[in-house]
């Protein structure tokens, strides 16, 4: 099985790719390393949902590729949300990594629902920020191009034992009218925050990320070519 549960850790692996994730600690950010680059383990996706919630599970589980943790809204919360984690296989020059699948959704009549990710690189290592227009000649449909959050963000490491490694996290570009960056740039640790607007009973938004890791240094192309491929993917099936 591609995702190994216990009562505290799923562990997912494919080919040469595994990322340990926290499912009743989504505010502890998941691990993602690979065989080409011994000791280098990006910390990523550390969910901190926004007001305070519980995060109390209603139903962890693994199916194939993808790990799903669903999140109840109690009486002391104002919304639910729901983690969906995806295997990614390799794809040159990248040695794997992991798409998430973000959603919430409410019970009441009026809500303002975030859902904050932070990533730390490996190694400490600042980020550089990507915009859409960086990585695409074309444009995002709607809203002013000065109101979008990033596109992209790239760090290049280097591990104890002098190897190279590169992490790279995009956002899906439907999904950047919503997110929002709000930790300085060319930071170690950055956060992004998505959703924040108003929602009703049984509205459901969603967002997606994905992060990717290789040995050595990747190209600009690479991190383009990346990034067009996420945004002209299919949907997963756990949405």
């Amino acid at each position: 099985m591609p995702w190994r549960l216990n009562e505290s850790t799923a562990i997912g692996s494919l080919g040469g790719s595994r990322i340990d994730v926290f499912p009743a600690n989504p505010e502890r950010a998941a691990r993602l390393q690979t065989q080409l680059a011994a000791g280098a383990a990006w910390e990523i996706a550390a969910v901190r949902p926004v007001p305070h919630h519980s995060v109390t599970p209603e139903e962890i589980y693994g199916r194939e590729d993808d790990l799903i943790c669903r999140y109840r809204q109690t009486q002391s919360d104002v919304f639910a949300f729901q983690l969906d984690w995806q295997l990614l296989p390799a794809v040159a020059p990248f040695a794997g990594g992991v798409e998430l699948w973000l959603s919430v959704q409410t019970d009441l009549l009026d809500s303002q629902p975030e859902l904050e990710v932070t990533s730390v690189a490996a190694g400490s290592q600042a980020w550089r920020v990507l915009a859409h227009s960086d990585l695409s000649d074309e444009p995002l449909a709607g809203g002013d191009p000065r109101d979008l959050g990033p596109a992209a963000m790239i760090c290049h490491s280097e591990t104890g034992s002098g190897d190279r490694t590169s992490g790279l996290w995009l956002i899906e570009p439907s999904d950047q009218c919503h997110a929002r960056l709000c930790s300085p740039p060319n930071s170690a640790a950055l956060s992004v925050r998505l959703f924040g607007h108003f929602m009703e009973k049984g509205v459901i938004r969603r967002g997606r990320m994905r992060f990717l890791q290789a040995s050595g240094e990747i190209r600009d192309a690479d991190i383009a070519g990346a990034y067009q491929q996420f945004a002209s993917s299919p949907l997963p099936l756990t949405a």
